[in-house]
């Protein structure tokens, strides 16, 4: 509709003018259509009859042709025997119904005994179609196509059981039906020349053709034919006859009552252009009428708007043209007077008097504006430092309070190396006291003071081992790289498994990944961990949780690695769910939490580690995911723009 508007007013009347025409158009294009479509319904209708009458022809040619056969099967010359006045009755009858050929008498073996015209001596149609299947039903039959007698057209074979009074088959009639006798249908119905019709056997052979005789004996198109014999009783179809024309076509199957397959296929068809040629026709008549008075109309209508519209509103723009210039004196009221267009020149004379006013304001205001402009410059000036300033003071105290956390959970894993240290500790106190037992009761031999000290060095190095994770674990990290995420989880799990076990907290890591590779820091991810399990730890201390657990599971999901710690430490309640990752909020009695821990570990995963870590309620506990991007999925650095480690 836009695109409309931004026309020429001349082009805007002349599209206005084709729209007023456009129903008068449609009315007379719709009424051809329809027309057309009548033509086309009339065509079906008398195709449809044409292959009818054809179908209902044949029957009722069988139905005579049966009933003058079983008369003649009674006549006494015909029980006896006889075998030259059969033949020449038989020959009666073919002369005087040219429909029936090949006409003839079989005995019950197929030997045939007499015919009209006379065959060969002791010939036999003992294996045709129609003489087996009239034996076998004891009804009429029909049977295969031969070349009639003149050896133009083809007929169609059918055989007649004749029963004695105790129904036995004594002899069977066989004749032929000649097809071309229905052609004088098709000239009483009055279709037009181009009409055909089609005879074809159950096989799909054309038996005979109304328009084009050297179709006879060749197979139908296939997928004419599978098109019929997909459709029970009288069907349609639109299609390219043999003769290049495209025609609508109706088709029947011809059927005895108690055979499945048609004998026979009826199909009749006139070309789509003749249909519908005389409601072309009209169509064309009726817009040729509408055309001048199209014409005529779109020639008054650019008329009357130029004089009334284009004219007036050009010379409308040629005096807001100069008022544009600058001349705010100018008046086009003067020069456009009359409707609409006079009132809009009014409303522009007003409009100029308003301009002229808030010139006068404008520049007032434009004198304002650059002691602003000077002002504002002034504070541009300092406001890129200050902005530094404020960024990196909201770093500093990012750092500072993971420091703070750092320190609190450096106090925590103090705590656990103790727990971790006593046994070891422990046993190397025994083993000494051993070896000083064995030596004051002279027991102590090299084997077992070689053995005990092997036993207290393999301790040792244990303790040593512990200190150095420890201090690996506090030691700053400058930039990301690939780790296993695995034995990350696992670092974090040996820091606290043995305080976990002597307060009898079962910490199990289930659902193992070991070639999960994530880019960021390791030592952070595992402090994020640590802190969910403190946090864990804490719950069930202060709950007195029975049997309490830790659940920890790792997995792969697209290109995310998706870690789950769940507890059976009884949840969070609703109240607190969303605030869990707060900065300062902590559930625990004043003095013995800093509400630091979580929130440092939704810092490290989501800021600096590119992932997402949420919260939510098990059936049993709580539950924490956390999702980081896979290794392949990570920018070069590792981290999400504007990242870098807290622990820097």
């Amino acid at each position: 509709m836009n695109r409309f508007f931004s026309l020429p007013i001349n082009m805007q009347l002349a599209t206005l003018a084709l729209l007023l025409a456009l129903p008068t158009t449609g009315i007379i294009v719709y009424s051809g259509l329809n027309q057309r479509q009548e033509a086309l319904d009339v065509a079906t209708k008398n195709i449809r009859e044409l292959a009818n009458n054809i179908g209902l022809a044949q029957d009722q040619f069988l139905s005579s042709s049966q009933q003058l056969l079983e008369t003649v099967a009674r006549l006494d010359r015909v029980k006896g025997r006889d075998r030259a006045k059969v033949s020449q009755l038989l020959n009666e009858i073919s002369q005087r119904n040219p429909q029936i050929s090949h006409l003839a008498l079989a005995d019950i073996n197929g030997k045939i005994w007499a015919a009209a015209p006379p065959l060969k001596e002791n010939e036999s149609i003992a294996d045709q179609r129609q003489f087996v299947n009239a034996r076998a039903t004891g009804r009429l039959s029909s049977g295969e196509y031969r070349p009639s007698a003149e050896g133009q057209d083809f007929t169609l074979d059918f055989a007649l059981p004749i029963k004695d009074q105790s129904g036995t088959i004594t002899w069977v009639f066989n004749f032929a039906v000649n097809l071309a006798s229905f052609k004088k249908i098709l000239l009483n119905t009055g279709l037009p020349s181009a009409t055909s019709y089609i005879i074809l056997d159950h096989k799909g052979t054309i038996l005979y053709s109304g328009r084009e005789p050297k179709l006879v004996g060749k197979t139908d198109k296939k997928e004419y034919f599978a098109e019929m014999q997909g459709i029970e009783g009288v069907g349609s179809f639109r299609g390219m006859a043999h003769d290049g024309l495209e025609r609508l076509i109706i088709f029947r199957k011809q059927r005895l009552e108690h055979e499945e397959t048609p004998y026979m296929y009826i199909r009749t068809g006139i070309p789509y252009d003749d249909a519908v040629a005389e409601a072309n026709r009209a169509l064309v008549r009726n817009i040729l009428l509408l055309a001048p008075f199209l014409v005529v109309s779109f020639i008054v209508v650019l008329y009357l708007g130029r004089r009334s519209i284009v004219d007036r509103v050009t010379t409308l723009k040629k005096t807001v043209d100069t008022m544009a210039q600058g001349n705010l004196d100018v008046r086009v009221a003067d020069h456009v007077t009359g409707g609409e267009l006079g009132e809009l020149g009014q409303a522009f004379d007003t409009m100029a008097r308003k301009l002229a006013d808030r010139e006068q304001e404008r520049q007032v205001a434009q004198d304002a504006l650059v002691v602003k402009q000077l002002q504002l410059e002034g504070l541009n000036a300092t406001l890129e430092q200050r902005v530094a300033e404020e960024v990196e003071k909201n770093n500093r105290k990012e750092r500072i309070m993971f420091q703070q956390s750092r320190q609190a959970s450096m106090g925590e894993m103090i705590n656990f190396i103790g727990h971790q240290w006593s046994q070891p500790l422990t046993t190397i106190g025994l083993r000494f006291q051993y070896l000083q037992q064995a030596y004051h009761d002279k027991e102590l031999t090299p084997e077992i003071f070689d053995r005990e000290v092997a036993a207290c060095l393999d301790k040792l190095d244990y303790l040593a081992d512990t200190i150095t994770d420890f201090r690996n674990f506090f030691r700053p990290e400058k930039a990301p790289h690939p780790f296993n995420l695995e034995r990350a989880i696992e670092k974090s799990m040996f820091f606290v498994q043995s305080y976990f076990v002597q307060n009898g907290i079962d910490l199990r890591f289930v659902g193992h990944a070991p070639d999960i590779l994530v880019n960021g820091y390791p030592n952070e991810f595992s402090h994020a961990l640590l802190n969910i399990l403190y946090n864990a730890k804490d719950v069930f201390l202060d709950r007195g949780t029975v049997k309490p657990f830790v659940e920890i599971c790792c997995r792969q999901e697209g290109g995310n690695a998706v870690i789950t710690v769940h507890d059976n430490g009884g949840g969070i309640s609703t109240a607190d769910a969303d605030k869990v990752f707060e900065l300062y909020f902590t559930t625990k009695a004043k003095g013995h939490g800093t509400g630091i821990g979580l929130y440092m570990a939704k810092m490290i995963i989501e800021k600096n580690m590119g992932g997402s870590i949420t919260v939510r309620n098990g059936s049993d506990g709580a539950e924490f995911v956390i999702k980081l991007p896979g290794e392949s999925s990570l920018p070069g650095d590792g981290k999400k723009p504007g990242g870098q480690p807290l622990s820097s």
